[in-house]
């Protein structure tokens, strides 16, 4: 029974790490599981690692969505780089379109990510009945802030570049 508990544990631990399960989560659920080595504490060890797969799953959709926000962050950052470059007024017109066009769209369309994102997080919550976590933090949380940080700011590339 020891190594399966010991087992149980570490594919327990594997998926709170996959699903954002908070610290305070995971020590609120062992201090109700003791004494750790017992058939009850295996039980809902079992439980609950069914319970943190179904939140994995709806959160695997949630952790594409934040990469792709990044991913687009990262490019804003590259792009707002690239501009700086006196170079490139020299080069095809067809290129300072597309710049113009990206220029454009860029904050509408991080703006889009962000409200499908936020949509994701409240349907995770109504079904889990928790936050999705990122680093021990409601996401909800980090995403308020950087927007936040980037509304107080005149230009959302020029913030993206400074961080």
């Amino acid at each position: 029974m020891k190594l399966e508990i010991d087992q149980t544990v570490e594919k327990l631990k594997q998926v709170w790490k996959d699903c954002g399960t908070s610290k305070e989560e995971q020590d609120l659920f062992w201090s109700h599981c003791k004494p750790i080595y017992s058939p009850i504490a295996l039980q809902e060890m079992k439980k609950e690692i069914a319970s943190a797969a179904l939140r994995r799953e709806r959160g695997l959709k949630i952790a594409k969505l934040i990469q792709e926000r990044q991913d687009f962050i990262k490019k804003l950052i590259e792009f707002e780089e690239a501009a700086k470059d006196p170079g490139r007024l020299t080069g095809s017109s067809i290129r300072l379109l597309e710049e113009e066009k990206f220029r454009k769209s860029a904050l509408p369309n991080l703006k889009k990510m962000e409200n499908v994102i936020r949509k994701q997080l409240n349907e995770y919550e109504e079904v889990s009945e928790r936050p999705y976590y990122v680093k021990d933090r409601p996401y909800q949380e980090i995403l308020d802030e950087e927007v936040k940080d980037r509304l107080s700011n005149s230009s959302v590339l020029v913030f993206f570049a400074k961080k």
